[in-house]
């Protein structure tokens, strides 16, 4: 009886032991799986107004991609962003607040350059904004975002074009509120080496209302000039950008008279942690 006890006891030792061991095998693959699909990057966007006239200070936005890979060519980022402001003499030196979040679906390699001569990509970027933001008209808008590229001139110019459509989710608290926009851009840079590259480019921005259009609801935006580099997993960019409006009486005249003072200078730093 002693015997056939002791059996019994070293044989649920044996089953625990196993259960336990493939309980920790199974949370080590998960661990490891998970390490290597995860991803971190942290951007800092620091911008200001170049007409000093106009200039209220430097605002600074904070964003953290939280990425996880889910398959070679697919994967979902959420970014939440803070903001912080820093004023000029005078006023509040420094204030922060949250500013908003998206969650992102991005699909990678829809064509290649080597198999179709070209480079396609889509993300589809959900904005989801709290507070006083939403006294704007609406409490979130949705984006279907198509990225092209190809490279030319053995490597040396990288050619772009992208276009989007934003659907806003109006929430009825501005009935002047657009209702969706539609943006087209190109790009070109030219590339030194592996890390530097120098381009510029505009985008053409149409905004759609249920109410009276209103100026500026047509705008172009030229981006000049465009300062890349990146080495590692960090990367910087520096670059200006200036806003010529259309009226907004349906005469598709755009306002350039002071095209030159309205532009914004930004600094980009990024960093993938792991």
């Amino acid at each position: 009886m002693k015997k056939i006890a002791t059996l019994l006891l070293s044989l649920v030792i044996n089953i625990t032991y196993a259960q336990v061991n493939e309980i920790s095998i199974e949370e080590a693959s998960f661990l490891d799986s998970l390490s290597k699909n995860f991803k971190l990057l942290y951007l800092n966007s620091t911008y200001a107004e170049i007409n000093s006239k106009d200039r209220d200070g430097i605002t600074m936005d904070h964003l953290f991609y939280f990425r996880l890979n889910l398959s070679k060519n697919q994967n979902i980022r959420w970014v939440p962003v803070y903001t912080q402001y820093i004023g000029q003499e005078g006023k509040k030196t420094l204030q922060g607040e949250y500013a908003y979040s998206s969650l992102r679906w991005y699909v990678n390699n829809i064509l290649t350059e080597d198999k179709h001569g070209i480079n396609l990509n889509f993300q589809n970027r959900n904005y989801i904004f709290d507070g006083e933001d939403r006294n704007s008209g609406y409490d979130s808008y949705h984006r279907a975002y198509f990225l092209s590229s190809k490279t030319v001139a053995n490597g040396k110019l990288t050619l772009e074009a992208n276009t989007y459509l934003q659907v806003y989710n109006k929430n009825g608290r501005n009935p002047n509120a657009n209702a969706w926009r539609t943006m087209f851009g190109t790009f070109a840079f030219y590339n030194f080496n592996d890390n530097w590259s120098l381009g510029f480019g505009g985008e053409w921005y149409t905004d759609h209302r249920d109410g009276d259009r209103k100026a500026g609801d047509d705008r172009f935006v030229a981006w000049l000039p465009y300062l890349r580099y990146a080495k590692g997993d960090g990367f910087v960019e520096l670059y200006a950008t200036y806003t010529a409006a259309q009226s907004g009486d349906n005469d598709h005249a755009l306002i350039i008279d002071d095209f030159h003072k309205r532009g914004t200078v930004t600094l980009d730093i990024g960093y993938y942690f792991f």
